[in-house]
């Protein structure tokens, strides 16, 4: 089946052939004329002048002795207006949003030729409608009255405000918006500049009044062909209109009698309604050609695949089979991507045997890995923090995406990790400029002071500079460049090709570097926090726009792209609703009823737009294989397109199961399916580890050889046991360190580590330079005083790592658990007043240490060595307390000494079993001593409760004294290390899967 521009060529070559220099062809857009051009050069023999060929809105802009502006400069030029006619202050960064909203809407009242003082006057009295607004049809009226009605129009009330700040404010914007759209044109013309819609307009005017002689070239003796339009603007329908009355210029048409003779299918509503107009009559009588339903066999194959990245997968899967059969033809073949982030995965997924791709369609800046590095440089900055002495420090999240960012590890991968495990291991929140390691260029000018915006386009540019220096030194030589830029994607070290990586440096260069020489010209001065929202909502909306052959390879093209272009193969990616059609979400400051009374585009209309693109790509095509998302995602609806729905629906003749469209045998035909993985259910894995020679020489570290051990058994390490055997070889065997976290608000850990350190802190100052080391009744009065604010301020500054000399800025939550700290302290300290006096033995500040060695097998003169830190003992008279804080639901009951080795019982006594051990250290440090040994708990849970006691509850009695359970205690023990020890028994991991929920080992078994 011949493609449109094919048959095109072929009319148009028999009617102008021998005057083709004279022939001007346009089409929609310019993709269209570069096919064209190459199916016209099929027919000709010997060397002839080219038509001119090119789209719409350059045939437009030739007439026009008008430039067309950039968007910044657009943009810039309307704040400049509007400031001077608005009542309202507005920033720069506040109207940006403002402004985009304005530029598309003044660009739709030019192009459909709304008069732009009738839509924007406010109208007061709803009679006006019948006498200024004639010329609109009674529907549109209506529309227009249902608006204002809505607004209660008395002008009275909305002076005084009761009907709403808001209708208040719409109104007086409503009333400027006039006088800005008339000064913005006047202001744009002054300069030689204008925006698409508004020299459109200018055009018509022209032609109009007949003052073609002013162009900037004589059109009057060529003639024009216009091809391949569906959905025309008013303005753009007039032109074509004119030329075809007053210069006989013919129009060609691509349609399908499927959606031109049913006249409820959206696919034609324009062309339908072309029909009745006098200059389209000629070139859209009946009957129409239907691709649809003839030809040879053709399939539509609609496959639902679970999300994206598998519909780019079976895509190349279907591709591969293709490129094995001898007719298959890449140039031929396009991929069609509503989406534009699909393009990448769509590039990876692509066969070996397909070695030329075109892109047609442009890129988000936003989704490549530079503009992240951006983003991460601008929170970089945005959350330093300045101190007293003015020296700037940053935020640890910040530092650390910049840290890991592919751009950053790649300049210098030792230096990024060594600093990066700094910040994690030490815990630090905030990080001063001088205390990261740095390299001799890369990292100063990352990590430095940036005070304003201009400074921030500086800091920006170098930066782009420093990494674009670093691709140039590693870029091979010109000769080495690929053809084009895809070509990147068939080589298998990215690494190696950096042309990609520049053209993205390249890009956001030269925006960043017009929008710093605009502003400054402009002398707009925007404060830092202004630039990084501008900076935001500027580049967000940039693309890069690929280069290559565009007839040559297979096709990767937007929706839009493909008007008036015929495929053998199509694929189309991402069909589903609200992707494709897009959601109904015309971003306009003109209300829809205003926007339907004046004839300006409404939803209906973008979605027969939507469908025309669809419905005509698809009339030509040999095979077509559509692709939806069938998983419901946080940005995507698993609900396949209404398209879709519809060719289904439209295709009801059944053949051997599989539908149809009705009509000759040959048509189209229908195959939907759903690709999905099967669902197993889930084994966990069974980990068990021998204790084979490695595993029992690591083992060995743990006994006491000559007096000493490399390493000792804490309390913790035989809980881990107790509780999973596999955890223990994990973390105290093999040494898998646990990864480091930066924690900027106390958790129930940290907040137990703040609590023992401001205890600590309280004591050992009290204890410098008191050799009796007692604490007496009438040191408290200082200890609740002066020392308290200052002992928290200093747990928070030990566990955040702040520089001496600096001040912890208590914030968000942190300020709540300095209160909850402090009251607690309180509460403790109460109650030592009531004991003292007391001296204090051992506290965990200044690292006190309790070392024991326990002989486990008499035969092989095993003897294993314990060590633990214990918060605090302290003794008066003849009793010793060894106490633990706990900040957790730690209990105190104990049911007996058995228990706490229990590793089948879920409630076992962690706590009591590490405060009965602290005990055992004790006294085996000191045997022969006659004091009583008394363990104990200072726990959150119960800590204010009137009746409290520190008292360890072994069998619901107070554990007063320890001794006589020590025997007992200690067996238990050895029957615990000759388990660990014993190398017949593996470290297999826990039959509980509570336990695995917190355990840092979890990926590891599940």
């Amino acid at each position: 089946m011949k493609s449109f521009l094919e048959e095109l060529s072929e009319a148009i070559y028999a009617k102008h052939h021998d005057h083709l220099a004279d022939l001007m062809v346009i089409f929609p857009n310019r993709r269209a004329g570069f096919f064209f051009r190459q199916y016209l050069a099929k027919h000709i023999q010997h060397p002839v002048w080219s038509p001119e060929i090119m789209s719409f809105e350059d045939f437009v802009h030739k007439q026009v002795p008008l430039l067309l502006a950039d968007p910044l400069t657009l943009i810039f030029t309307l704040f400049d207006i509007f400031k001077a006619e608005s009542p309202f202050k507005e920033s720069f960064d506040r109207f940006y949003f403002w402004g985009e909203l304005l530029l598309s809407d003044f660009n739709e009242i030019d192009k459909y030729l709304v008069d732009a003082e009738d839509i924007f006057t406010n109208i007061k009295d709803l009679k006006e409608l019948e006498d200024n607004y004639a010329y609109l049809t009674t529907e549109q009226l209506a529309a227009i009255a249902k608006f204002w009605k809505s607004f209660e129009l008395d002008q009275e009330a909305l002076l005084r405000e009761e009907t709403g700040t808001a209708r208040l404010k719409f109104l007086k914007l409503w009333e400027i918006l006039y006088p800005v759209y008339r000064q913005f044109k006047i202001k744009l013309e002054s300069k030689g500049l204008g925006y698409d819609g508004m020299i459109t307009r200018k055009l018509v005017k022209l032609l109009e009044s007949e003052q073609t002689g002013t162009t900037t070239f004589d059109i009057k003796n060529r003639e024009i062909v216009f091809a391949g339009f569906n959905a025309l603007a008013t303005a753009e329908e007039k032109i074509i209109s004119w030329f075809i009355t007053h210069q006989q210029a013919e129009i060609y048409w691509d349609v399908d009698g499927l959606y031109m003779n049913n006249n409820h299918h959206e696919a034609g509503l324009f062309l339908r309604k072309y029909i009745q107009k006098k200059p389209f009559f000629e070139s859209l009588k009946p009957p129409y050609p239907e691709h649809f339903t003839t030809g040879t066999d053709r399939t539509i194959t609609l496959t639902g695949v679970t999300l994206e990245v598998g519909q780019a997968k079976k895509l190349g899967e279907i591709l591969e089979t293709l490129c094995q059969q001898d007719n298959f033809n890449p140039e031929k073949t396009v991929i069609v991507l509503p989406q534009e982030h699909m393009l990448f995965p769509v590039l990876h997924a692509l066969p070996a045997s397909i070695n030329k791709i075109n892109v047609t369609m442009g890129y988000q800046l936003r989704d490549t890995s530079l503009y992240s590095l951006l983003e991460h440089l601008l929170t970089l900055q945005q959350n330093a923090r300045i101190d007293q002495n003015g020296h700037i420090s940053f935020h640890y999240s910040s530092v650390l995406s910049v840290l890991r960012h592919p751009y950053v590890i790649y300049f210098n991968t030792e230096l990024a990790i060594r600093n990066a495990h700094k910040i994690e291991s030490e815990n630090r929140v905030y990080i001063a400029a001088d205390e990261l390691e740095k390299d001799s260029y890369f990292y100063p000018a990352i990590f430095r002071q940036v005070s304003s915006a201009i400074e921030m386009f500086d800091y920006l540019l170098d930066l782009l500079k420093l990494i674009n220096k670093h691709y140039q030194e590693v870029t091979p030589d010109q000769n080495d460049l690929p053809e084009n830029q895809l070509d990147i994607f068939q080589q298998e070290n990215t690494e190696e090709h950096p042309w990609l990586e520049q053209e993205y440096i390249y890009h956001f260069y030269i925006h960043l570097n017009r929008l710093k020489s605009v502003l400054e010209k402009e002398s707009i001065d925007l404060t830092l926090t202004t630039f990084l929202r501008l900076f935001r909502q500027i580049m967000q909306s940039l693309r890069l726009p690929f280069t290559g052959e565009p007839l040559r390879g297979l096709q990767i093209m937007g929706m839009l792209e493909t008007r008036n272009l015929d495929f053998e193969n199509v694929f189309i990616l991402s069909m589903n609703e609200g992707i494709f059609p897009a959601q109904n979400n015309l971003n306009s400051f003109i209300p829809h009823n205003l926007r339907f009374g004046f004839g300006l585009p409404s939803f209906d209309q973008q979605d027969a737009i939507y469908a025309n693109i669809f419905y005509r790509l698809l009339q030509r095509a040999k095979n077509a294989y559509l692709f939806y998302n069938t998983e419901d995602t946080p940005n995507l609806s698993g609900e396949m397109s209404r398209f879709l729905y519809q060719l289904i629906y439209e295709s009801e003749v059944k053949d051997k199961g599989i539908l149809r469209f009705p009509a000759k045998k040959g048509a189209f035909r229908v195959v939907h399916q759903t690709l999905a993985n099967p669902v197993h259910s889930f084994t966990p894995k069974i980990i068990s580890i021998p204790k084979d020679e490695k595993v029992m020489q690591v083992l060995e570290k743990y006994l006491v050889k000559n007096g000493n051990s490399e390493y000792r058994l804490t309390p913790s390490a035989l809980n881990t046991y107790l509780d999973c055997r596999l955890r223990f070889y994990y973390q105290y065997i093999a040494g898998l360190e646990q990864t480091d976290e930066v924690k900027e608000e106390v958790d129930a850990l940290i907040f137990g580590n703040i609590l023992h350190k401001v205890m600590e802190t309280i004591y050992q100052e009290h204890l410098k330079g008191n050799k009796t080391r007692i604490i007496r009744a009438e040191d408290f009065t200082k200890f609740k005083g002066k020392y308290l604010d200052w002992a928290i301020e200093e747990g928070f500054k030990a566990y955040f790592k702040i520089k001496e000399g600096n001040r912890f800025h208590f914030e968000g939550r942190n300020v709540i658990v300095r209160e909850i700290v402090k009251k607690m302290v309180v509460k403790i300290l109460d109650m030592d007043e009531t004991y003292a006096p007391f001296e204090i033995v051992g506290l965990e500040q200044r690292g006190y240490y309790l070392e024991a060695s326990i002989r486990v097998n008499k035969q092989e003169n095993h003897v294993v060595g314990l060590k633990g830190i214990i918060d605090r003992i302290d003794k008066k008279e003849n009793e010793v307390r060894v106490l633990d804080y706990k900040t957790g639901k730690d209990e105190k009951h104990i049911p007996n000494i058995a228990s706490l080795f229990d590793r089948a019982d879920v409630k076992r006594n962690k706590a009591g079993m590490q405060a009965i051990f602290y005990g055992l250290l004790y006294r085996e440090k000191f045997p022969d001593s006659a004091e009583t040994i008394t363990p104990g708990l200072l726990n959150a849970k119960e800590l204010f409760k009137n009746d409290f006691d520190f008292y360890l509850k072994l069998d619901k009695k107070p554990l007063f004294s320890l001794d006589e359970y020590l025997p007992e205690f200690r067996q238990y023990l050895v029957q615990l290390l000759e388990e660990i020890f014993d190398s017949n028994i593996p470290l297999d991991q826990t039959t509980d899967i509570k336990k695995c929920k917190n355990c840092p080992y979890e990926s590891i078994c599940w």
